[in-house]
């Protein structure tokens, strides 16, 4: 089975590639956030507590104003609205530039798409950095369609997501790659019939897909 997930079917196989987000194209540091909200949660609050907080938030079940007045409940002190969105946004480190125009390349010769576990805080923090950092204003112009959880009311690895993207777009999973850095969401995805591939967290997508453009 791992060697089956670590291995790229042939590019002559693929049509279209659906791309996760976070350490395939935006580079993360999810130990930074949890950092950041132990110096601000009380020690009392039980981790899960927050953590399905992060997950309700994930699938869509309220605004960004209830998720920073539902964790602001659990602060050691009176803290600001921006303190929390600080502190949710630690995760995000950014991107390599040339995966940009990598992406353009590729595009050319797949349709490209984008399913990912997010939120509209973490896209709103990943608009602005590729505007001010990378110049450019319209990163889901990238892919044909994007897909983020807190839109499907849904996240990977629940089986549905993968299916209803596969309906919508009429895939062949056959025809189709679905890359991603969590196992778990790898071994839902092949369940699907979907090719899959198992990206290591530090590698780089532009090396992993060097011979597809």
């Amino acid at each position: 089975m791992q060697s089956e997930i670590k291995t790229l079917p042939s590019p002559n196989e693929i049509e279209n590639i659906i791309f996760d987000l976070g350490n395939v194209l935006i580079d993360i540091d999810i130990d930074a956030t949890k950092r950041a909200f132990d110096k601000i949660i009380r020690e009392d609050v039980a981790p899960k507590l927050i953590h399905d907080l992060f997950l309700q938030y994930e699938v869509g079940l309220f605004e960004e104003s209830t998720f920073v007045h539902e964790i602001s409940v659990f602060c050691k002190k009176e803290i600001s609205h921006q303190q929390i969105i600080d502190a949710w946004n630690e995760i995000l480190v950014g991107a390599n530039p040339k995966r940009w125009d990598f992406l353009k390349k590729l595009r050319k010769k797949y349709r490209l798409f984008v399913l990912s576990n997010t939120n509209a805080t973490h896209i709103d923090w990943v608009h602005n950095d590729l505007k001010v950092n990378h110049n450019i204003d319209n990163f889901e112009g990238f892919f044909e369609v994007v897909y983020y959880s807190h839109e499907l009311k849904k996240r990977k690895p629940n089986l549905d997501i993968y299916l209803k993207i596969i309906e919508l777009e009429n895939f062949d999973p056959k025809k189709t790659l679905f890359i991603d850095d969590n196992l778990d969401n790898i071994l839902a995805a092949k369940r699907t019939g979907l090719h899959v591939y198992h990206h290591t967290i530090g590698a780089e997508i532009i090396e992993v897909l060097s011979d597809w453009i």
